[in-house]
């Protein structure tokens, strides 16, 4: 697909009609929320939430159906599918219309809007009250994603009724084991990883492709724990993050890492310049960009450590929350982290969240993979899994050679032609 955006800035007062066209380029963020559907297909224990892939289909006012416009560029790298975590946007707007007070908000024009000669023209108007400032870039989003965006100011939102900050796609997947205080901690190619007390299990499940014998949702033992811990999948490796609590100065921090096909296991002792909690057995953390994520030891901080210089260690306040227990358990997202309760952006932005009894655990593009709690004789004998897609992924990006700056005396009129 191609696309062409097209923005109109009219002066209210003298008429002057500024118009900026350029042509735009996709990213691979609608192959990335397609592309793992099929994994949750083939077993019969396979329940859809109420908002599944359908919600994003048919793609036009769905999957695509939002607008960011952003003041700074954006690589323009087919790979790219968040914006950084620094380049807020100026303007946004959804698949419909909107009156609200958020001065971002655009309204969507359906009646210029509509399909064309292979492809669909979307067309959004601005008052001269909203989308006010520099605008350099032009990206297409979901519908969702461009109802709302997180925001330097604190909360993640999508949609200004629910309060919630993304979709739920997919579907989830119930494992029976039989086994206490089951729950996931990573997943890769040959499938998903969790942990019952000190065993380690891995559910042989293809992420991207379909078996056509018998089922993916084969569950293999691939040894135990010599000590108990937080517990990390990276670089192919199951690693156990093990250290004591303490309340100053230099903490010493234990890694085991188990090969996943022989159980061979060596160690690692590394220090690390941070007040830290006690490793938890029922947490797990991530490595992002070469920085492994650790819970501070008033539990309302984290602290990332540069694997490859550990002088370089730098905090991050998550706005007064207390994540313990699980709730301190984090995964890799958009060269940053995310748990149940927050996310922390690449420049160590903390944004409060909410995924109820949601855990992520491992990442995929736009997807997210969430092990979800549920209770059995006062233990956790279910491993609930299921997948998200995260709001507001940038599905094209349009850096204008000509960047404007729309006035409070200006209106905006942002077409955007999409064609196969």
């Amino acid at each position: 697909m191609k696309g062409r955006t097209i923005i109109e800035l009219t002066d209210i007062n003298t008429k002057e009609v500024k118009r900026i066209e350029d042509n735009n380029m996709f990213t691979k963020a609608l192959d990335a929320v397609f592309k793992q559907f099929p994994w949750w297909h083939s077993n019969n224990s396979v329940a859809r939430s109420e908002s599944d892939i359908t919600s994003l289909v048919p793609v036009v006012g769905n999957a695509l159906g939002g607008l960011l416009l952003f003041p700074e560029e954006i690589e323009e790298n087919e790979n790219l599918l968040y914006a950084p975590a620094s380049n807020k946007p100026t303007a946004i707007a959804s698949y419909d219309a909107y009156s609200g007070e958020d001065s971002r908000r655009g309204s969507f024009n359906d009646i210029e809007s509509g399909k064309i000669a292979n492809g669909y023209r979307f067309v959004w108007d601005f008052p001269t009250s909203a989308g006010n400032g520099p605008i350099k870039c032009a990206c297409l989003t979901s519908k969702k994603g461009g109802a709302g965006y997180w925001n330097a100011g604190g909360d993640l939102i999508k949609d200004n009724n629910s309060g919630a900050y993304y979709e739920p796609i997919g579907a989830r997947y119930t494992l029976w084991n039989g086994l206490s205080e089951c729950y996931a901690f990573g997943a890769d190619e040959k499938g998903i990883y969790y942990k019952t007390g000190s065993d380690i299990y891995r559910i042989r499940t293809p992420r991207k492709s379909y078996t056509l014998f018998g089922s993916p949702y084969t569950s293999d033992k691939l040894g135990t724990l010599t000590n108990n811990g937080g517990m990390l999948l990276h670089e192919g490796k199951v690693c156990v993050i093990r250290n004591g609590a303490n309340s100053s100065g230099n903490a010493t921090v234990t890694i085991d890492k188990y090969d996943p096909e022989t159980w061979e296991m060596t160690s690692e002792v590394i220090t690390v310049a941070a007040p830290l909690a006690a490793s938890n057995e029922l947490r797990h953390t991530c490595v992002t960009d070469g920085y492994l994520y650790l819970l501070g030891n008033d539990t309302s901080r984290y602290y990332k450590v540069n694997l490859e210089n550990l002088a370089d260690v730098q905090e991050i306040v998550t706005n007064g929350g207390n994540d313990t227990g699980r709730s301190g358990s984090l995964a890799s997202f958009n060269h940053g982290a995310i748990s149940h309760s927050r996310l922390i952006e690449a420049d160590n932005t903390s944004h409060d969240i909410a995924l109820t009894n949601s855990v992520p655990f491992a990442s995929d593009g736009v997807w997210l993979m969430c092990g979800v709690e549920r209770a059995g004789g006062g233990s956790r004998l279910f491993m609930t899994t299921g997948s998200t897609v995260v709001m507001p992924y940038i599905a094209t990006i349009n850096n204008l050679a000509q960047p404007v700056n729309k006035g409070a005396t200006q209106t905006m009129k942002v077409t955007y032609i999409v064609t196969e």
